[in-house]
């Protein structure tokens, strides 16, 4: 499991875990806690794209430097398990990282043809169609969501199109109130 050493392991995290860590170098950036206005935001734009593309569950993941690290997501079992886990983007075991080099959004019509999915945090989560869509904030890369589905070959093209306008949004949003690194003690 990918942690960054020196960042406090945050418990209890509420189902909408919008309580958004970065760590980087000697660097601690905190996004706002549940409740907060970006929180309450952040909420918003995800019920509104599982009301325009259906999903199960849904992460968003945040690009450092190479890595793709979960900050927060919808209708999983345990978040608080998932939260801090991270992919590289160059593992072709997972379609992570398709959807950071091409920009655009990936549909994995059955997710059998990724091993990460047959193993790890996959294993009995019943995946079986997978979109990942960009956050762009202009030209600038923050990351990507990953919507996932129990009934393969469920996601089409203007799924796709759907999900990249809320990401869209989302993206704007996390660039907006982006909070400046502050020196760790």
């Amino acid at each position: 499991m990918y942690r960054d050493a020196g960042v406090p392991m945050l418990s209890s995290i509420p189902h909408f875990c919008f309580l958004l860590f970065a760590f980087c170098s000697h660097r601690l950036q905190f996004r706002p806690s549940p409740g907060s206005a970006m929180a309450d935001e952040l909420i918003q734009i995800l019920r509104e794209l599982r009301v325009d593309v259906p999903y199960d569950s849904c992460s968003v993941q945040e690009l450092r430097e190479n890595r793709l690290v979960i900050i927060g997501g919808v209708g999983f079992a345990d978040l608080d398990v998932i939260v801090g886990e991270s992919f590289e983007i160059d593992n072709i075991e997972v379609p992570n990282g398709e959807v950071i080099y091409r920009r655009r959004p990936l549909i994995v019509r059955d997710v059998e043809s990724y091993r990460a999915f047959r193993r790890g945090l996959h294993v009995g989560t019943g995946i079986r169609s997978w979109l990942g869509v960009p956050l762009m904030a202009g030209d600038r890369l923050l990351g990507m969501i990953a919507l996932d589905k129990a009934e393969a070959d469920f996601y089409k093209a203007h799924h796709s199109s759907a999900a990249l306008e809320h990401a869209a949004r989302l993206a704007e949003m996390l660039e907006r109130d982006e909070i400046p690194s502050a020196e760790c003690g």
